[in-house]
């Protein structure tokens, strides 16, 4: 994961899946597809850029072995992505997904960690998402 992420959001991440699993079965939840469909940079500077992007994923629940327990069905999420310039490469320092309605996009930012919303530095003007479905 330290290949493509770093700071607050490497830490965050790393802590919430080695914190376990809060089910009878533990169960991993593993990327097997990520396209981005749609990309609008709001933000750039050779060090640091924001983008919002239409993200299509698919999902394969594991067991804790590696063993596919289902193979998900596809969805995609709107999201505001900010990448941090760091030993040559371009890592996700933080993510707030944008999928939603306007006023459930403002509950979740109010209720947002402090670390994200300093990283994002505000969500950018205007609706987040309707362009990506049009």
């Amino acid at each position: 994961m330290a290949e493509v992420a770093t700071g607050p959001y490497l830490e965050h991440s790393l802590n919430k899946e080695l914190g376990g699993a809060n089910y009878d079965e533990p169960f991993w939840l593993v990327i097997t597809l990520a396209e981005v469909r749609k990309l609008r940079v709001v933000e750039y500077s050779p060090e640091r850029f924001k983008a919002v992007a239409a993200v299509e994923r698919r999902f394969d629940r594991t067991t804790t072995k590696g063993e596919i327990i289902e193979s998900a069905v596809p969805g995609a999420i709107c999201a505001v992505y900010v990448f941090v310039r760091e030993d040559q490469s371009w890592k996700l320092v933080g993510f707030f997904v944008t999928s939603g309605t306007s006023r459930e996009i403002a509950r979740d930012w109010d209720l947002s960690s402090q670390w994200l919303k300093d990283i994002i530095g505000g969500l950018p003007d205007g609706e987040l998402c309707l362009w990506f479905w049009r």
